[in-house]
């Protein structure tokens, strides 16, 4: 299973993020509504699990925000501990998720997929000197 849910990871990555064109080898999986995983993750992944639906399922925009629904991070991983999602796409753990799921010796495979970066924008009305850490 956790096979499974890596390829679907790693494609959908590719066709997602990637552009390429399609070639008759090229494999996809193929999924209906009831196939289909059920992603829970960060709302900052929202995008993501909006473009992976409407190109997995064939749904509109409009549609995908129907379908997706996506807690926040800590409650994406008690939901996967617990078997209420299939995989999350979301940021790291916390540290205290972290303890909890040692403490309940959860077994999980983590890709990492990204990495985030912080921009710092300013108004011209507000200026500062200096920033630190």
């Amino acid at each position: 299973m956790k096979k499974w849910f890596t390829v679907f990871l790693c494609i959908a990555l590719l066709v997602v993020l990637g552009g390429c064109a399609k070639s008759k080898d090229q494999f996809e999986p193929t999924f209906t509504m009831d196939t289909y995983p059920i992603i829970d993750g960060s709302t900052a992944n929202l995008p993501l699990a909006h473009a992976l639906a409407q190109h997995f399922l064939g749904m509109t925009q409009e549609e995908s925000e129907s379908f997706v629904r996506f807690n926040k991070t800590d409650e994406a991983y008690w939901n996967l501990l617990y078997g209420y999602c299939d995989l999350v796409l979301a940021y790291e753990a916390s540290s205290g998720m972290k303890r909890t799921l040692h403490d309940q010796k959860a077994e999980f495979d983590y890709y990492e997929i990204g990495l985030d970066a912080l921009v710092f924008i300013l108004s011209a009305q507000n200026p500062i000197e200096s920033l630190s850490q």
